[in-house]
C-alpha cells in the first residue's frame, strides 16, 4: 500500500473505531483521538499490512477490498465485531487476515479524562 493509502486505512479504521462503539460516541470524530492512539492505530495498520503486504495488493489490485475497506475491516475484525475480513468473501485470504487480527484486540475506545478518544 502506498502512503496516501495508509492514511485512507487510517482515517477509516478510526472512523470505524467511533461507529462501532455505539450512539454515545456520535458526537466525536477520529480527531478526537489522542496523539497516542493515533500512533498506536498508525503502528497496528502499518504491522498489519507489513506482514500481509503481498496478500493485500493482491486483494486492492483484484478490487476485491480497498484502503478504507482494510481499514474498517481490520477494526472490526480485531474488536470481534459481527463482521470483518471474514465475512467479505475473501475465502483463504479472509481466513488469514482474521486469524492475525485475533491477535490484537484493544477491548474497544473510552473518553478518558482530558476529554480524548483512548484504547481500551
Amino acid at each position: 500500500m502506498e502512503e496516501r493509502e495508509l492514511a485512507t486505512a487510517l482515517e477509516s479504521y478510526l472512523e470505524t473505531a467511533i461507529w462501532s462503539s455505539g450512539e454515545e460516541y456520535d458526537e466525536y470524530a477520529i480527531y478526537d483521538f489522542s496523539r497516542d492512539c493515533w500512533e498506536e492505530a498508525e503502528q497496528t495498520l502499518t504491522a498489519f499490512v507489513e506482514r500481509h503486504e503481498d496478500l493485500i495488493d493482491r486483494l486492492l489490485d483484484q478490487d476485491l477490498q480497498t484502503p478504507s475497506r482494510i481499514g474498517h475491516n481490520l477494526w472490526l475484525t480485531t474488536e470481534g465485531h459481527g463482521a470483518g475480513f471474514w465475512d467479505e468473501g475473501l475465502g483463504e485470504d479472509g481466513d488469514t487476515l482474521t486469524e492475525d487480527c485475533k491477535q490484537h484486540r484493544t477491548d474497544g475506545i473510552y473518553v478518558g479524562d482530558d476529554g480524548r478518544l483512548h484504547f481500551g
